[in-house]
């Protein structure tokens, strides 16, 4: 893991993930690695069931502080509180069911390992984006802007 780990970041920083698209909570990415065809790397999120959501929507919307502070480029701890309350995942932390985990990924490259270099380098520049636009990862499980500044 530390070698996939450290190409990872190479492929990141040195431009390898050629094109990346967020729709909802699905990430959809090419990155370059060493055939002449990108490798399609897809991560999902899971998503609170529509009541656990409608509850996180409405606990935001008691606290407009909290919205706030997303929009200002913070991530308040309360967030994953609300989200650990409802027993559902703001943070990525593995199985959330009998044989089903909390985010998932997979890439065409023929490596074995799963996470592979090219996942990493996908999910470094999404750790980017989170750190950059906290609301990111509320959106990654499902929240919309407008529901959370509610």
């Amino acid at each position: 893991m530390p070698v996939r780990l450290g190409m990872g970041r190479r492929y990141a920083a040195s431009g390898q993930v050629v094109d990346i698209s967020i729709d909802a909570n699905r990430v959809a990415a090419h990155v370059q690695g060493a055939r002449a065809e990108p490798y399609r790397v897809d991560v999902s999120f899971s998503v609170p069931s529509p009541s656990a959501k409608k509850k996180i929507v409405a606990a935001f919307a008691a606290n407009p502080v909290l919205a706030a502070r997303l929009f200002a480029g913070e991530m308040p701890l309360e967030a994953e509180e609300i989200f650990r309350h409802f027993k559902c995942r703001l943070l990525p932390g593995g199985k959330i069911a009998e044989g089903r985990y909390d985010v998932t990924f997979s890439c065409s490259c023929p490596d074995w390992c799963n996470p592979c270099k090219h996942v990493v380098a996908v999910l470094l520049l999404l750790g980017e984006e989170i750190a950059e636009r906290p609301m990111r990862l509320l959106e990654f499980r499902g929240l919309t802007e407008e529901e959370v500044a509610r």
